[in-house]
């Protein structure tokens, strides 16, 4: 036999409740339970790709607002009704270069962990490229052997690039795996190359659930082929979703007021 038990614990003092002519106030505890014993709720860790979800937000002027985001109480959104939250991870890096971005993003960092959210680092890197834009007069000059007006401009800049990111998250949903932390693996990101630990997962931990949350206006084919071939849960993340995730205007972390950016309304 299978079902929902709820135990009523007993919270206060039965003969106390006597001479007062009524019965205790219990603690009512909820689980699972099946021939021979109780089965507690299943735990579950989400993984955040934080630059994923704040580009994809980024894409629209009307989803801005939503970067004001409770990231635990977007996570309560998604988990089935035999699961609890065991961790939240919210993966980053702060874009140094930049003033303004960087009080923006330390703020924000500091509200994450101020509802619960472990934050792990990464870094940006600059990076040189070289404009593939076509051009009848390239900028710098360059010898090729068929010269037409079709050559490639290839004039040099420069441009931060995140970095660990990716390898953070791989390491830490191993991590968890194999510390048995989890029952359940929920990702936040539209990345394709977060495939690889993923497919690890499927094939060293079989008993363990994975969902995808791709955040919108993300290019996830590989991701979603993915998702389809090992038939894990994949949903895309809707306005309504970020709608009943955002934080209070103003937010308070003690008695310190933090209002959400102008950039961000």
């Amino acid at each position: 036999m299978h079902g929902i038990l709820q135990i009523n614990k007993p919270r206060e003092s039965p003969t106390l409740c006597r001479r007062l002519g009524r019965p205790p106030r219990t603690l009512r505890l909820a689980g699972f339970f099946y021939e021979g014993g109780l089965v507690l709720p299943q735990e579950a860790i989400f993984f955040i790709d934080g630059f994923n979800l704040y580009h994809a937000l980024d894409q629209k002027a009307s989803r801005k607002k939503y970067k004001w985001l409770d990231l635990p109480k977007l996570c309560r959104q998604f988990i089935s009704s035999d699961e609890r939250i065991k961790e939240v991870m919210y993966f980053t890096a702060r874009p140094t270069w930049n003033q303004q971005k960087l009080t923006r993003h330390d703020m924000f960092i500091e509200i994450c962990k101020s509802v619960g959210c472990d934050v792990i680092l990464g870094n940006f890197q600059l990076k040189d490229h070289y404009s593939r834009v076509q051009c009848g007069k390239p900028c710098v000059n360059i010898t090729t052997s068929n010269s037409n007006s079709n050559e490639r401009c290839k004039k040099k800049y420069s441009n931060h690039e995140e970095k660990k990111t990716d390898v953070n998250i791989a390491v830490e949903i191993l991590k968890a795996c194999i510390e048995q932390r989890c029952q359940s693996i929920y990702l936040i990101s539209g990345d394709n190359d977060l495939v690889p630990p993923l497919d690890a997962v499927k094939k060293l931990f079989s008993h363990i659930k994975i969902t995808i949350l791709i955040p919108p206006h993300t290019k996830t084919k590989t991701l979603g082929n993915t998702c389809r071939q090992n038939q894990y849960a994949c949903k895309t993340i809707s306005d309504v979703d970020f709608q009943r995730s955002l934080l209070p205007d103003p937010y308070y972390i003690g008695k310190r007021k933090i209002v959400c950016p102008d950039h961000w309304k």
